[in-house]
């Protein structure tokens, strides 16, 4: 690492992965937060689909709600809770529960002294979890609680991942070599000033390095050099 040009290739080469890198884990994780959009989205579509069921009480059972939705929207797996909340005992007064196996999936806030529609969303390990409200009786709140497995292993993620990983190498090789370029054209003074160093001998001290198109940097170098000359001339 003597050479100048290695040592700006390596920085730009550590700048820009740690860049790339950044950029990369940006767009990935907005990629993420698109997809978990999508399934809040999908979720609250899903509750307010049931909301007519239950004004018209033909909807209790969590069970066959659960069917009903699965069959209609061809979402599997897709559970879901029911609950009653009593406004004077301000407890819950009943619940269902689609699959027992999956209770541990709603163990979420109720959010009892939210509005009529007003959403909740939560995570359960790999799940999404919504809570609604979605029926005000005049002594019971009624809330319709789903659960939906969250689509983190997406085609769409899956390719923009694939993509990310083969992109950052090949834009990594591109940037160095448009670096090595710049570089190059940056030493070319130097380069000349070293050459014109190098032509001058004993037989030619009256001669001296131009300043000509010399870089501020180095000015300051061939001026002391070309004292240097005049002293030993």
């Amino acid at each position: 690492f003597n050479s100048l040009k290695l040592k700006l290739l390596f920085s730009f080469f550590i700048i820009n992965v740690i860049i790339l890198s950044i950029y990369g884990t940006f767009i990935y994780n907005t990629a993420k937060k698109g997809v978990l959009n999508t399934t809040d989205t999908e979720l609250k579509m899903i509750s307010i689909d049931v909301i007519p069921d239950f004004q018209r009480g033909d909807s209790e059972d969590a069970k066959y709600v659960a069917d009903e939705l699965i069959s209609e929207f061809s979402i599997e797996p897709l559970f879901v809770k029911i609950i009653h909340y009593g406004k004077n005992s301000k407890k819950i007064e009943h619940e269902t529960l689609s699959s027992k196996e999956h209770e541990w999936l709603f163990d979420v806030p109720l959010n009892e002294i939210g509005h009529l529609g007003s959403i909740y969303y939560f995570n359960k390990k790999d799940f999404r979890v919504s809570s609604m409200m979605i029926f005000d009786k005049p002594d019971t709140k009624v809330f319709i609680q789903l659960a939906l497995q969250k689509n983190m292993d997406s085609l769409y993620l899956k390719q923009l991942f694939l993509g990310l990983i083969i992109a950052t190498p090949i834009l990594l090789v591109v940037f160095l070599i448009i670096a090595g370029i710049l570089i190059n054209r940056t030493l070319l003074p130097v380069k000349g000033v070293i050459s014109s160093v190098k032509s001058i001998s004993a037989n030619n001290l009256s001669n001296r390095v131009s300043t000509k198109e010399i870089p501020s940097e180095i000015k300051d170098l061939v001026a002391t050099f070309n004292q240097l000359l005049n002293n030993l001339e």
